[in-house]
């Protein structure tokens, strides 16, 4: 989509049925019907590599900041006061491109999304500078008048073992996360991509019957 409001005509349109590592909002409920949180991803920091590593945002000071419109992480950094200049983009794809081309300093995302799409971007000149306490809790998302099919993914996410879950980890995902992070927390990161891509075959073959 190009952008955040644009998914949001086409979702009110019924032109689009799910939706998937979407935060829960008031204003999204209105619209939407959400499934239980299948994972916690921290806010990540992303720079291009010369850039210094960040224990705390308040080391960004004055700097430009991209952020997508409507997402989720310009609400946690109003929050949290971050004295910084937001410039707004389309999407987070946008976003990134912005900080890769100089346009911006920084971008903030969750940490799955940043170590999963960067690389598939083709983009090299980035790397993940920080992570921020604040987290999102990523849920599916389906229409409002689908309601029934988010307790039907949650049921699905229930019935999967912690076993499965591995095996699957270990067959198919592959994250490139700098040394210093814990590495638990990339295993988390993987199993809520898999599950992810196991919901989303599930959900087209169930479409599809």
């Amino acid at each position: 989509m190009e952008s955040w409001p644009a998914t949001v005509e086409v979702v009110k349109n019924k032109e689009l049925d799910l939706l998937t590592c979407l935060t829960s909002t008031p204003e999204r409920e209105e619209f939407l019907a959400f499934t239980q949180v299948y994972f916690d991803f921290p806010i990540a920091i992303i720079t291009r590599n010369e850039a210094d590593f960040y224990s705390t945002p308040s080391a960004m000071r004055g700097k430009k900041v991209a952020v997508p419109e409507g997402f989720v992480t310009h609400k946690v950094m109003n929050q949290i006061g971050w004295d910084v200049e937001v410039i707004f983009v389309p999407t987070i794809t946008d976003a990134y491109l912005a900080v890769a081309t100089g346009r911006c300093y920084a971008t903030v995302g969750n940490l799955g999304n940043a170590s999963y799409l960067i690389p598939r971007l083709g983009i090299s000149n980035l790397k993940i500078s920080g992570v921020m306490p604040e987290f999102t809790r990523s849920r599916f998302a389906v229409r409002k008048d689908w309601a029934i099919l988010a307790g039907i993914i949650d049921k699905y996410f229930a019935s999967l073992s912690a076993v499965g879950k591995n095996i699957m980890i270990e067959k198919w995902v592959r994250l490139e996360v700098p040394a210093q992070f814990d590495w638990g927390l990339v295993i988390r990161i993987g199993i809520s991509f898999v599950l992810l891509g196991a919901a989303l075959l599930w959900f087209l073959l169930w479409r599809n019957r």
